[in-house]
């Protein structure tokens, strides 16, 4: 089940006190009088950011990247691309 959670301002805000704001978004199953969502799941991110210090490829990623700016090729990005999923 794909689920969007509802969120927004605490129920009850007025224009007079809007500390945190007013209204809601993303309501789509229409919820009545909610306060709060709670999702549960693994955190998992793949491919591992370039950015992440464990990631083992960074300085590949870089070189490939510098190249693929030095002269722009769509021949490039298969090397590029591989070196950033295999951190």
């Amino acid at each position: 089940m794909l689920f969007t959670p509802p969120w927004g301002a605490y129920p009850g805000s007025t224009l007079a006190n809007t500390e945190s704001g007013i209204g809601n978004v993303h309501n789509t199953y229409l919820l009545d009088q909610y306060e709060k969502a709670v999702l549960s799941g693994p955190l998992i991110n793949f491919p591992k950011p370039v950015w992440f210090p464990n990631h083992r490829n960074s300085l590949w990623v870089a070189r490939h990247l510098f190249a693929l700016y030095r002269s722009p090729s769509v021949t490039k990005l298969p090397a590029l691309f591989s070196a950033a999923l295999m951190g």
